[in-house]
């Protein structure tokens, strides 16, 4: 039998398909028959045993695991059925009697009762809404496994996320009370002051530069009058300012005529950079 025709009765008898059943049935009964009648040379205890077979393998296809070529889980129930009556060894011994050089398992003239075969197919039509429902609650418990598994895998990288924001939030906080800190120690603000007062003409040529003086100064007062990160209300808009007036680079250009400016402007500029990466 091809391995496509195999998934699809294998998929027809989990389904509860009595069509299906029923080939099955028709298809593996005379092997089981033969090997429990090779085993036990008695009609009736093979019949019985081909009986117990197919009622552990109705059994078998509600589960939640089913074997992928149905005529193989057939045999092995069959198989195991037997060696639970005669043993073992006799069970291997009629295994190897009736088992041809194609795999199958069939004595020579023998056949199945027809009435047995109806009274498994009957049974098989009976069970089948049986099969049905529990087909009905695997899809149902794969659904839910598989949402389950979404809302885990969700909830894992959130809290990844959450974890590295509080991280890079940390992070921002620890840079922003070592730059305070740098600001307020140095002076930086009243430096600002030295420099724009150095301006040879603020009225006039160097007007945009005096502003943009006056600008450096109230950013580095605003950052050593807060001392949280959190408290600077306007942050956002004073990275704006710092970023469309170039202000690090007018900290840059700046004139360094005494030995205080060359000191204190480099840490002016650097100063103004570390607020833009905040």
């Amino acid at each position: 039998m091809a391995p496509g025709t195999h998934t699809e009765l294998r998929t027809g008898c989990r389904r509860g398909n009595t069509a299906a059943l029923d080939a099955l049935l028709y298809g593996c009964a005379d092997d089981v028959y033969s090997l429990a009648l090779a085993a036990m040379s008695d009609e009736q205890q093979a019949e019985e045993c081909l009986r117990e077979t197919w009622r552990r393998l109705l059994r078998a296809l509600a589960r939640l695991r089913f074997g992928a070529v149905p005529h193989h889980e057939v045999r092995r129930i069959a198989y195991r059925v037997v060696a639970e009556r005669v043993g073992g060894p006799a069970a291997r011994a009629a295994r190897l009697a009736v088992t041809g050089s194609d795999g199958t398992m069939r004595l020579a003239g023998v056949q199945t009762p027809e009435e047995v075969l109806s009274e498994l197919a009957a049974l098989s039509a009976e069970r089948a809404p049986t099969l049905q429902t529990h087909r009905r609650r695997r899809r149902l418990m794969l659904t839910g496994t598989v949402v389950t598994l979404f809302v885990i895998t969700v909830g894992v990288w959130s809290a990844v996320l959450y974890q590295r924001s509080q991280q890079s939030g940390d992070l921002a906080r620890l840079q922003y009370r070592c730059l305070r800190q740098r600001v307020i120690e140095h002076e930086l603000a009243g430096a600002m002051r030295v420099a724009a007062g150095q301006l040879e003409d603020p009225m006039g040529e160097d007007r945009e530069v005096a502003a943009n003086c006056e600008r450096i100064i109230l950013v580095l007062e605003e950052i050593g009058n807060n001392d949280r990160l959190v408290t600077v209300s306007g942050l956002r808009y004073i990275k704006q300012r710092i970023a469309r007036n170039q202000l690090a680079d007018v900290s840059r250009s700046l004139p360094r005529d005494s030995a205080e400016l060359q000191r204190s402007l480099p840490r002016i500029t650097l100063a103004l950079d570390e607020v833009g990466n905040l």
